[in-house]
């Protein structure tokens, strides 16, 4: 499992295969994504934009619109946004039913200049919400009006206030009362070296019978010591409380209501302070800390003390250390990155209010607490030869990563302790043999081992092997003919190693997998797209002790597609064929027979046309499906796309 320590190397590492892809289009060879098209982008200086489109994939249908607008009416800046999206989705074997998910923002503002740095802002919101999902069913609406100033008394400082009224509507209840926002912000304060940044606001929404709330403040401080060292401190206090109906019902509650009134509040506490360290131009280091202490509360008005359905109030709080040493060597041909990562986090959890006393949630609540700690180390290697065009000619890549996680539980009921230690290696070779031909090697392996402490879940157990290989090439023959082909090798084996004879759980998963696509360029308009992509796969009971296998299922999946494409100027335009073919086996002692084949087929087409200010884009596949040779359904998906200024 890779972390956050190995986002340093992981950085130079893309950066290196950039540089390598780069050098490989340059000797004209194709890349691996040839198969898309680069997309226009109509945006402009234009007053507004829109964002229209449709897409029916299988059953499931979208809808989707975004719409601005911004106008100058004498002294008013006024502008506007509306967005909309719908989803629905028809399920297959029950007649007439159906989901629907609604949900359209509207957003309007005008803004006037008063001079000396005062602002004069009217803001005006709308919201709906309706979802007929069963999990999630709910049907929500909210307005608000809001003015106020802003004022900006010098440059890097900004105050803002706002108050206005608002009214909402949530599981049948409404609620709508006043709101107030103040707002301070100081951008870049300098004194010689030294800069300070600082920001603070407070938000209330007071709308009966709740109460929204959001304070919070930042400072950050920056000290640059010419350009060997830059130190940077910061922190900041932030508390979040959040009202809103929820349907909960027990057996304690009076038919009186039909919803009742959550809080949730959660309060941060954190500062997070770096240094980065620079000598020469080829060696730097930074290193991290962040310390972090957070307080999350559930409470609710009608105090319910449903023990057996958690139904009562209780208070996390959550203890965060993280600490991070990082070093980067770069020259032009190596590059060497370095990482050691360490986080500690200490959760708690307890009721509180009225059922802080209460002996069984005192218990259930104790047997939530917990402590972790990870530690990681990370390398990262890529070393490069170059010609005298300075055109990369081989890049070496070298990835590796040890990590350590524990698990403690204080509570003497809860037997979830574990101990985990995981390595990684990947090791990556490309080579551009000529401006016609590269090639790439990488071989990657893992392996973990997760242990849990107490016996209870001995049996829970596992260790993890993880084998891949995989090779591929691009190439070309003129301008005429460019082709890219990998192949791949992938090996997963699970083992419990405490498992019983009788009941076997370990298990192993293997691939081979092959991808190959050409392009073939009959003029300078013209040209032909090829793919072919399978993926053999297997999944097999494992007993480890004598590496041997039981199959228990296996797939055989085939992806085709050929497309004519047309490019001018203003249009892209394709027509083809796609089918998927999947073949699914069981096995009857080593033997494999064929349960069941399932192939869709179709004609694709793809058009996107764009001038100026306007673009139009829409794909589709007619798919046909059948199941044994019948076919059993007919699916036009299909995806519009309009986007236009002015």
């Amino acid at each position: 499992m890779i972390t956050g320590s190995l986002a340093l190397v992981c950085v130079l590492s893309l950066h290196a295969r950039a540089q390598f892809s780069d050098s490989l289009s340059k000797g004209n060879v194709s890349l691996p994504d040839s198969q898309r098209v680069e997309e226009h982008y109509t945006s402009s200086g234009a007053n507004g934009f829109a964002d229209l489109s449709f897409e029916r994939f299988l059953t499931t249908y979208f809808w989707r619109a975004k719409i601005t607008h911004s106008q100058r009416f004498a002294d008013w800046q006024i502008s506007a946004s509306e967005n909309f999206t719908s989803n629905l989705a028809e399920f297959l074997g029950t007649i007439g039913e159906k989901a629907a998910r609604d949900e359209n923002q509207f957003q309007a503002e005008a803004r006037k200049d008063l001079g000396r740095g005062w602002e004069l802002k009217l803001q005006l919101t709308n919201f709906a919400l309706s979802d007929s999902r069963s999990l999630f069913r709910n049907d929500a609406l909210a307005n608000s009006l809001v003015t106020g100033v802003s004022y900006t008394p010098s440059m890097g400082l900004l105050l803002n206030a706002m108050l206005g009224a608002k009214a909402e509507q949530q599981l049948g209840q409404p609620s709508s009362g006043w709101t107030y926002a103040l707002a301070g912000a100081l951008d870049s304060l300098r004194f010689g070296n030294f800069l300070a940044t600082a920001s603070a606001k407070v938000n209330e929404e007071f709308l009966s019978p709740r109460h929204n709330q959001v304070l919070a403040s930042t400072l950050s401080l920056r000290q640059n010591y010419g350009q060997a060292a830059t130190v940077f401190l910061s922190g900041g206090l932030e508390r979040v409380q959040r009202d809103f109906f929820s349907n909960i019902f027990t057996a304690n509650a009076t038919e009186s209501f039909t919803a009742t009134v959550e809080r949730r509040t959660d309060q941060n506490l954190y500062t997070l302070d770096s240094l980065a360290y620079r000598i020469g131009e080829t060696l730097y280091g930074v290193a991290r800390v962040e310390l972090r202490y957070r307080t999350v509360t559930r409470e609710n008005s009608q105090q319910f003390l449903d023990v057996t359905r958690n139904l009562y109030d209780n208070e996390i709080t959550q203890q965060r250390l993280l600490a991070q040493l990082g070093a980067v060597y770069q020259n032009a041909s190596l590059n060497l990155a370095l990482s050691l990562l360490y986080q500690q986090q200490l959760e708690r959890y307890r009721p509180i209010n009225a059922s802080q006393n209460l002996a069984e949630a005192v218990r259930i609540e104790r047997l939530r607490d917990n402590a972790w700690e990870v530690a990681s180390i990370a390398l990262g290697l890529q070393w490069r030869i170059k010609d005298r065009d300075e055109q990369t000619l081989n890049l070496l890549s070298v990835q590796y990563q040890m990590r350590g996680f524990r698990f403690d539980t204080p509570s003497p009921d809860n037997n979830d302790d574990r101990d985990e230690v995981s390595y990684f290696l990947a090791v990556s070779d490309s080579v551009r043999i000529s401006e016609f031909l590269g090639v790439n090697l990488t071989v990657s392996g893992a392996i973990s081992q997760n242990v849990f402490i107490f016996r209870q879940q001995s049996a829970n157990s596992t260790n993890n092997f993880i084998l891949r290989l995989s090779p591929s090439a691009a190439w070309k023959i003129g301008e005429g003919f460019r082709n890219y082909a990998e192949f791949g090798v992938l090996a997963n084996y699970t083992v419990y190693p405490f498992e019983s004879a009788l009941q076997v759980r370990s298990f192993s998963f293997r691939q081979f997998s092959m991808t190959d696509s050409a392009e073939v360029f009959l003029s300078k308009r013209f040209f032909i797209k090829f793919l072919y992509d399978q993926r053999i796969y297997e999944r097999a009971e494992l007993f480890w002790g004598e590496f041997a296998e039981r199959p228990l299922n296996a797939f055989n999946d085939r992806l085709a597609l050929a497309e004519l494409w047309l490019t001018t100027e203003t249009l892209t335009a394709a027509l083809g064929v796609k089918l998927f073919w999947r073949q699914q086996f069981g096995f009857l002692g080593a033997e494999s027979l064929l349960q069941q084949q399932v192939l869709y087929i179709g004609p694709t087409a793809r058009v996107q046309y764009h001038i100026d200010y306007a673009e139009l884009e829409t794909s589709g596949w007619y798919q046909i499906e059948q199941i044994n040779g019948t076919v059993q359904r007919i699916i036009p998906n299909l995806t519009i796309a309009v986007r236009f200024s002015w």
